[in-house]
């Protein structure tokens, strides 16, 4: 699933040159709002049937897009939230998303959700060499870049509010 999501979701060139200019506070938040849960499930859906985490993650979107209550029993602070952003904000939902609910997919709310982008990440990190861009200079492997930066971003998301 995540090399499906990563060919088909994601537009590498207009990343490395976005993320080029992005300051290193800035540099996660900036890769993980670049991964779309609805390209995913529309492009990669076999692969994302046969991934339990994405699978239910397109069931939980259908629901909310078909106006039902979503089963909130994985990720209740991540669902809720975008529950709530999807019935107050219908035409600014990802938007709304993006800035209020992301954090509850690395603060520990949301295990599969974070590990879900822990792989996109680590793929998109190796990909794109990110260890070796001049902000971000990290001397370790991809998937502790995500860690250090997930956490970064948490702490950084929760003095905002």
């Amino acid at each position: 699933m995540t090399t499906c999501a990563v060919e088909k979701c994601l537009d590498y060139g207009k990343l490395k040159n976005d993320l080029s200019a992005t300051a290193r506070e800035d540099f996660f938040e900036s890769v993980v709002l670049k991964f779309d849960m609805l390209c995913i499930a529309v492009k990669c859906t076999r692969q994302c049937k046969a991934c339990k985490v994405c699978h239910y993650a397109l069931q939980q979107i259908q629901s909310l897009v078909k106006g039902r209550d979503s089963e909130k029993s994985m990720c209740p602070r991540l669902e809720g939230c975008v529950e709530n952003c999807v019935r107050s904000e219908p035409g600014k939902a990802v938007q709304c998303v993006a800035a209020r609910c992301n954090i509850h997919c690395y603060d520990g709310d949301c295990p599969s959700c974070r590990q879900l982008s822990k792989r996109m990440f680590s793929r998109v990190c190796k990909d794109l060499s990110l260890t070796r861009f001049p902000q971000v200079s990290y001397q370790g492997e991809c998937p502790d870049l995500f860690q250090t930066m997930a956490d970064d971003f948490v702490m950084k998301k929760k003095k905002r509010v």
